[in-house]
């Protein structure tokens, strides 16, 4: 009985301690990326082997391929923000063409905030790699890309509407994103055999 009711007191406390840290790694908005990689290998992680020190090992092992892709995203993502929403010109083809052009760059930029954790904590690679990387492993499982691509968009739509969703749904989407995107690497590890 005492064993149970530690061990579901551990995975409270680790859902908390994962809630309170990404959340307040999203508001500071530099921190939120290294945190992912870290929640990353913190989930994939059997629950004997957990240690809330794994969520700074990925930022230890390789702090320029991390920061380059905080870098990256937080580039990508804004530039396109101000692409669709404050860019205003006359020409609709020009106007379309750019709108295409942001949307297949943030679809990008999608793929590896999806993947890049798992190829970064589970291969050695340079921030090159990491992209190459992250476009390739998607061709593991559609399906649980597609599933990635479609929990994050729930979680955005729910976090939009209710703050609460925003708070404590985080480490739920970041659980099944994970799992997927690792399980996707495993199957097309599995393939190139």
């Amino acid at each position: 009985m005492n064993n149970r009711v530690v061990h579901y007191g551990e995975k409270v406390f680790d859902f908390l301690a994962i809630t309170i840290i990404l959340n307040l790694s999203m508001i500071l908005v530099l921190p939120f990326v290294p945190m992912v990689f870290g929640v990353h290998l913190f989930l994939v992680t059997t629950p004997e082997q957990r240690s809330l020190k794994q969520l700074f090992v990925p930022l230890r092992d390789n702090p320029r391929v991390v920061l380059y892709t905080t870098f990256f995203l937080l580039l990508v993502v804004s530039v396109g923000y101000l692409n669709l929403y404050y860019l205003e010109i006359t020409n609709t083809f020009v106007m379309w063409l750019i709108h295409g052009t942001t949307y297949i760059i943030l679809f990008v930029a999608l793929l590896v905030f999806i993947n890049g954790p798992t190829i970064q904590n589970h291969m050695t690679v340079s921030f090159r790699q990491l992209l190459y990387n992250s476009l390739t492993l998607p061709l593991g499982g559609i399906i649980h890309t597609l599933t990635s691509i479609g929990i994050l968009t729930i979680y955005v739509y729910g976090a939009s509407r209710h703050y609460l969703f925003l708070v404590f749904g985080i480490p739920f989407a970041m659980y099944f994103v994970a799992n997927l995107s690792y399980s996707n690497l495993l199957k097309l590890k599995e393939r190139l055999k």
